[in-house]
């Protein structure tokens, strides 16, 4: 089974899901929302795309449900200035289909990545020490 990752700099934070973040579920579903709804982020994921707010909170909602339930990891990017979520990182656990019928054994993980393609030319285009 696979652990939350907490992973930050003096930008981003990468994170699953929080308690406080019940208290922003508004905000994060708008955010939610400007991601899965922006052509160049959809380029490659169409299927992904959200058509209105009400997607975005229902999607949200099964985010928290599916994390604590092991089915899946979302992670959330979000920017430490603002606390605007700009990116989500989707873990998914695969069953091995070989394995016998009823068994719980794990394949590797899938993992798709979903940012705002506005936030994304900012971090790609920053240079490396």
């Amino acid at each position: 089974m696979l652990k939350p990752i907490h992973i930050e700099n003096e930008e981003l934070f990468i994170h699953p899901f929080r308690p406080e973040d019940l208290d922003r579920f508004g905000q994060l579903s708008e955010d939610l929302f400007s991601i899965l709804s922006d052509d160049h982020t959809l380029k490659f994921i169409p299927t992904k795309r959200l058509h209105n707010i009400e997607e975005a909170e229902l999607l949200l909602k099964n985010i928290i449900l599916n994390f604590h339930s092991g089915r899946s990891y979302v992670h959330f990017i979000t920017q430490k200035s603002t606390g605007k979520l700009i990116g989500l990182i989707d873990w998914m656990l695969h069953y091995d289909r070989s394995s016998a019928p009823g068994s719980k054994q794990y394949s590797q993980p899938g993992c798709q990545a979903h940012w705002s393609s506005r936030q994304q030319e900012k971090y790609s285009s920053k240079e490396s020490p």
